[in-house]
């Protein structure tokens, strides 16, 4: 069985990797971009918005951190949870040093249900609190990415010159990692709701052949029927579900504006011609 403490390390570690790869993959993309500006001779507005690029990757950055956070809450839980749905199915497989008495009281799972309580309630202020920020900075990644992905294949056409892949490459890559980071940050608080869920259905099951008093039967049926309405989703303002299957939505309205743009590109080269 896997101590709280020693999860807790172990994702503050991975979460700290994961900054550190954003912090640079972002630093990095700014480097080039100013310094393909500069060595062109061509300062343009780029350079003096820099300020507002690193504010709104910054706000990335502290949207991240607090799905992370939350996250981590849900895992906890989870292990809690687990650790209660063995003490019923695996009784053979018991440690001398675990009060396995309290774990299975109604008073331990009350605690866990007051716990979900607490992640439900925020998660809700969290997407009324980051909701319009959250799509605010998703619908100008989506349309920066559309913008750079265009210059860039009218720069493999030669349309523009050839350094303008290097400048548009730098802005474009930050801000795919980003999006990636942040549905993905997603998905793992979709994915532990539904471990959630997991466990207390399967908590619900054995209650039913197992020796346990009616009222912790119906405080697992509660707690299920409660995990089932109130899922813990982030979901600015309801527009969506920021999870893998809007990274794949993104991707697929970016492909499709960008060939759309290039239809008008070509048809305006066959009108000048």
């Amino acid at each position: 069985m896997i101590s709280s403490s020693y999860w807790s390390l172990f994702r503050r570690k991975h979460q700290r990797i994961k900054y550190l790869i954003f912090i640079i993959t972002v630093g990095v993309g700014i480097i080039i971009a100013s310094l393909v500006i500069c060595l062109q001779n061509y300062t343009a507005y780029f350079l003096y918005s820099i300020p507002s690029l690193l504010v709104l990757r910054g706000r990335f950055l502290q949207i991240m951190v607090y799905i992370d956070h939350i996250v981590m809450y849900m895992e906890m839980l989870n292990l809690k949870l687990k650790s209660v749905v063995n003490c019923k199915i695996r009784k053979e497989h018991i440690h001398l040093d675990l009060n396995y008495d309290a774990i299975e009281s109604l008073e331990y799972l009350l605690q866990l249900k007051n716990i979900y309580n607490e992640i439900y309630e925020l998660v809700i202020h969290f997407n009324e609190f980051c909701g319009w920020s959250m799509f605010s900075l998703f619908t100008i990644n989506f349309v920066d990415i559309i913008v750079n992905v265009y210059w860039i294949f009218m720069t493999i056409v030669d349309l523009y010159p050839f350094s303008m892949i290097y400048f548009t490459t730098s802005l474009v890559m930050p801000l795919i990692v980003i999006v990636v980071m942040i549905c993905y940050s997603g998905e793992y608080c979709k994915r532990e709701h539904l471990n959630t869920m997991k466990f207390v259905q399967r908590l619900l099951c054995t209650s039913c052949y197992d020796n346990t008093t009616k009222a912790y039967n119906n405080l697992v049926a509660e707690f299920c029927t409660q995990i089932k309405q109130d899922p813990l989703l982030i979901t600015p303002k309801e527009f969506f579900t920021i999870d893998l299957q809007l990274l794949m939505q993104i991707f697929a309205a970016v492909v499709s504006y960008v060939v759309i743009l290039m239809q008008f590109q070509t048809l305006k080269n066959e009108a000048q011609n």
